[in-house]
């Protein structure tokens, strides 16, 4: 293998892989198992992503809850049982309200087992308000987020739409998560998969007091992220013991203006210390 891949197998599978005996961490450098997936809710392009006031182009709804806190707080105990953390998609500020519930009444199942298992999180938690950062900062979990979706929240776009301008603003807060010392892993979720692009999207946050600088941009998606999933003793830096995995890029990101960023391309990668891709014209 050329990549390090952790699976996160859906609870609908939790049976079947604790069969296998299988359990968070297990595995080798290439490949391990990750946390048990849970999912509160939906999306916002579809209108079930679950909202604390109905959406702005479809003012009967409010999202779905696809499990209940009694439900979520069910499968959280379950999963810790066999083994397993959890992560749970939530998008919507009443999925994340309603997941942040949980692990206040499951928090000494899963604290018990932070030297283990690690922090549980939450995916996306892109409508997070001001009361759940606080909320997420008492019970120091950690929240995974992808600032590919920024493209949806650019002015007349997409979450616009759904939400209202003033709702739309508020989404993805990543420098004010920051100012709390949550720690915050980033993601592309395939839309598309490349960090690049997110970090772009970054620099020029919708909201300015929300932007991030190049070093914070590159921090959250390296160290940053190696924190929030406990990976941080063989991931994130490039640190004597730890995984050689590391890109080459065409310019210094952290000496170059915003437009040069723009043209920020991959000239070579690095996997265990060995070359896997090189463009034509990168000499080593």
């Amino acid at each position: 293998m050329k990549l390090r891949v952790r699976i996160h197998p859906l609870y609908e599978y939790l049976d079947q892989v604790s069969a296998l005996n299988l359990q968070t961490n297990i595995g080798d450098d290439w490949l391990q198992i990750g946390f048990i997936k849970l999912f509160a809710d939906g999306s916002l392009g579809a209108r079930t992503a679950l909202l604390q006031q109905p959406y702005a182009d479809d003012p009967q709804n409010s999202g779905l809850e696809l499990l209940t806190t009694e439900e979520l707080i069910l499968r959280i105990k379950k999963s810790y049982q066999h083994g397993f953390g959890v992560c749970i998609h939530a998008i919507g500020d009443q999925a994340i309200e309603n997941v942040l519930t949980t692990f206040e009444h499951t928090k000494e199942i899963w604290k018990s087992n932070l030297s283990t298992i690690g922090r549980p999180r939450i995916e996306h938690a892109e409508m997070l308000t001001d009361k759940q950062i606080k909320w997420v900062t008492a019970l120091d979990i950690a929240l995974c987020m992808q600032p590919n979706f920024l493209k949806w929240q650019r002015e007349a776009g997409l979450y616009e739409t759904r939400l209202g301008k003033a709702r739309t603003l508020e989404m993805n807060p990543f420098k004010k998560i920051l100012s709390f010392s949550i720690p915050l892993a980033f993601g592309s979720d395939c839309m598309p998969l490349s960090p690049l692009f997110g970090i772009k999207q970054t620099l020029t946050h919708p909201n300015k007091k929300e932007t991030l600088t190049p070093w914070e941009a590159f921090y959250v998606y390296s160290a940053g992220t190696a924190k929030a999933t406990g990976e941080f003793s063989v991931k994130g830096s490039l640190t004597p013991q730890k995984f050689a995995d590391f890109i080459i890029l065409n310019k210094n990101p952290f000496t170059t203006t915003l437009k040069e960023i723009e043209d920020l391309s991959i000239q070579a990668t690095f996997v265990n210390g060995q070359i896997q891709y090189k463009t034509e014209n990168f000499l080593i």
